[in-house]
């Protein structure tokens, strides 16, 4: 894994190889317009640190779903995943999540217990939390990094990365520093109500739209 707010604004750049087949991402916040420019740059990146060959490429695209709701039920439809907005913020890691709140509507609809009540107590704070964390990631730049890398490396990587996870009052505090700070959208494509969500545009409040033959040829794949 690679952070570099030169390469990857916001998030970072990752490849995992298994058994030969490998998977080459880019993880940012800001630069959407630059995005093909920002993947090569990856690439190259990457190569300097190992050198390896690519033989045949599948190339896609997606984004980041998280946002603050006060329901994932409309009607008789629930919404666990990504789909309810259940997410990890700092660094987007949004599996565990997935299938805490998959078991969640699960046991909702099987023992007749509102899912509001179910994942309110079990995901909120981790979500209000993250919040908080996202904000410092941001602020922090480079020195931040740096830190994070530095207290990283005296311990196991996975539990320190656990505890990032974990709620924490300060990080709880943060939060509605943070909601101030990145600003609400005036309008999203979510499926149910939203009490916060981020705009998805640059920092200067203009709209980075993917460019349209890089869209094209992604979907063509």
């Amino acid at each position: 894994m690679v952070f570099d707010p030169d390469l990857a604004p916001g998030g970072y750049a990752y490849f995992f190889v298994l058994g030969g087949w490998g998977t080459l991402g880019l993880a940012l916040l800001d630069g959407y317009g630059k995005l093909e420019a920002q993947f090569e740059k990856a690439v190259v990146r990457f190569q300097k640190i190992e050198p390896f060959t690519i033989e045949s490429s599948r190339p896609g695209y997606s984004y980041m779903n998280f946002f603050l709701h006060g329901s994932s039920e409309r009607g008789s439809r629930l919404f666990a995943g990504e789909a309810g907005g259940f997410q990890d913020y700092l660094f987007g890691l949004g599996i565990r999540y997935a299938l805490v709140s998959g078991h969640l509507a699960a046991r909702s609809l099987i023992e007749k217990v509102p899912f509001d009540e179910l994942w309110r107590k079990r995901l909120l704070r981790g979500m209000r939390s993250s919040l908080g964390a996202r904000l410092l990631y941001e602020s922090l730049g480079r020195h931040g990094l740096r830190q994070f890398v530095s207290q990283a490396k005296r311990r196991d990587f996975r539990e320190f990365l656990h505890s990032w996870a974990r709620p924490s009052w300060w990080r709880l505090a943060l939060r509605p520093i943070a909601e101030r700070v990145f600003g609400k959208a005036d309008s999203c494509g979510h499926k149910i109500p939203c009490t916060w969500c981020r705009p998805r545009e640059g920092r200067a409040g203009k709209p980075e739209p993917l460019p349209r033959d890089f869209v094209a040829r992604y979907l063509e794949e």
